[in-house]
């Protein structure tokens, strides 16, 4: 399984399963945007475990559990955008 059908298995598991809020269509070759907030499992332990190790570390991705500053998590928020890809997801 390549990485792009990891991705779309993930953003329909969290769609369908937890009911998060998404911009998603049924067009699976269109990006969309899946909302999270820094407190969620899904955050903590399914999308950052899926960013390669490295690009966490080089780009400083990953937001703390309890964080609330604004800023911080629009800086996050900015770094995902730029350096995370869909090549970036680890399967």
């Amino acid at each position: 399984m390549n990485s792009l059908d990891t991705f779309i298995l993930i953003v329909m598991f969290i769609n369908f399963s937890f009911g998060y809020k998404t911009d998603c269509t049924q067009d699976m070759g269109r990006p969309c945007t899946i909302y999270l907030t820094p407190h969620e499992d899904a955050y903590q332990e399914l999308f950052l475990s899926s960013v390669d190790y490295m690009n966490k570390v080089v780009h400083d991705i990953g937001l703390m559990e309890n964080e609330t500053n604004r800023d911080v998590i629009e800086k996050e928020n900015e770094n995902i955008k730029k350096f995370v890809g869909e090549d970036e997801i680890v399967s």
